[in-house]
């Protein structure tokens, strides 16, 4: 995908990234660099490939990965793969039902209560 792109990808697609894709949403404000999505997302670009789960074997410390069963961007089962992945270190892993890439979003609760436990019990 290219920058020009970009503006039809965030109005129809980005909604999808919550779940039941609410027509009001509004994507909070973030800074994009042109050059890096460039660099990244052209046809060969590291996006492509990027598999960086053998170096979370090298994470030492309390990791939590939350996932969100509705998730279009990196599905549970990918999440899981990457808790999996953290070999060295305790991890958390909490799937939550009904909340696509983002669970903060889909259920602000009940994803505040599961970090705030994890903040807790480190």
């Amino acid at each position: 995908m290219w920058p020009e792109d970009w503006a039809a990808y965030l109005e129809i697609c980005y909604p999808f990234y919550t779940a039941g894709a609410d027509p009001n949403y509004v994507r909070p404000p973030v800074i994009t660099k042109e050059e890096v999505l460039r660099h990244y997302l052209r046809p060969d670009g590291e996006f492509q490939s990027i598999d960086l789960r053998p170096e979370l074997a090298h994470v030492r410390c309390p990791a939590l990965v939350l996932a969100g069963t509705l998730d279009p961007v990196i599905p549970w089962e990918l999440s899981r793969q990457l808790a999996d992945a953290i070999t060295q270190a305790p991890v958390s892993y909490v799937q939550m039902d009904h909340c696509g890439h983002g669970v903060w979003r889909d259920a602000p609760e009940q994803a505040r209560a599961v970090i705030r436990r994890f903040i807790d019990e480190v």
